[in-house]
C-alpha cells in the first residue's frame, strides 16, 4: 500500500471514528451522570440548618429540639470510660400538609461533628447499644411513621469527653427517606 493509498484509506474512516469516539464518550458519561445522580440523590447532602430551639417545618411535620441532657441516665455508668451520654429531645408536629396518607414520617436521626480536632465525625443512636438504657416515659425512642398526634423523641447518643473545642461544632441531623437529599440540620447548644 503506497502512502497516498494509506492517507486516502484514514481520510474515508476518519468520520467513522470520530463518530465512535464521540458515542463512547457520550455512553460514559450519560451512565456516570445516571449513578452519580442516584448515589448522591439518596444521600444527605443538602442541609437545612436549623438555630438552637428553633423551629423548622420539614417533611410535612414541624421539629424542634427542646432539650439536651449531659449524662442522665441512671444506666450512665454503663457506658464506655471515657465518653458522656447526651439525650436529645426532639418534638415532632405532624402538620396538615403531611404525607400522602395524611400521616407524619418516618425518620433516622444522628449526631453529627464539624470542624473538630479529629475532623467531622457522626454517631448513631445509642438506643440499640448494650447499656441499659430505657426511653423515659411519655417520649418516643424513635421516629413514629404515621403519627397524626405531636410526639416527643428522646435519643441518647454516647460521644467521647474531650475538652472544650476539640469536638466542633455538634448538631442533630434528622433525615426523612422521602425527602433525600435534603436533611435538617438542628444546632445543639454550645458546651
Amino acid at each position: 500500500m503506497s502512502a497516498r493509498q494509506q492517507h486516502g484509506w484514514w481520510r474515508r474512516i476518519a468520520l467513522a471514528l470520530a463518530l465512535a469516539a464521540v458515542l463512547l464518550a457520550a455512553t460514559v458519561g450519560i451512565t456516570s451522570w445516571k449513578e452519580w445522580t442516584d448515589y448522591f440523590g439518596l444521600r444527605p447532602t443538602q442541609p437545612i440548618p436549623v438555630d438552637v430551639a428553633a423551629e423548622a417545618e420539614f417533611a410535612g411535620a414541624t421539629w424542634q429540639l427542646v432539650d439536651l441532657l449531659a449524662g442522665t441516665s441512671d444506666d450512665v455508668a454503663s457506658i464506655p470510660e471515657g465518653t458522656t451520654m447526651l439525650l436529645a429531645r426532639v418534638q415532632v408536629t405532624p402538620g396538615a400538609e403531611t404525607l400522602a396518607d395524611g400521616t407524619a414520617p418516618g425518620c433516622r436521626i444522628w449526631l453529627a461533628s464539624q470542624g473538630g480536632a479529629h475532623g467531622d465525625r457522626e454517631w448513631n443512636t445509642a438506643a440499640q447499644r448494650p447499656i441499659g438504657y430505657v426511653t423515659s416515659a411519655g417520649y418516643e425512642a424513635s421516629c413514629v411513621p404515621g403519627a397524626t398526634a405531636p410526639y416527643t423523641l428522646e435519643v441518647p447518643f454516647i460521644v467521647p469527653t474531650e475538652p472544650a473545642g476539640d469536638t466542633g461544632a455538634l448538631s442533630l441531623v434528622v433525615e426523612v427517606p422521602e425527602q433525600l437529599p435534603e436533611h435538617l440540620r438542628l444546632a445543639l447548644p454550645a458546651g
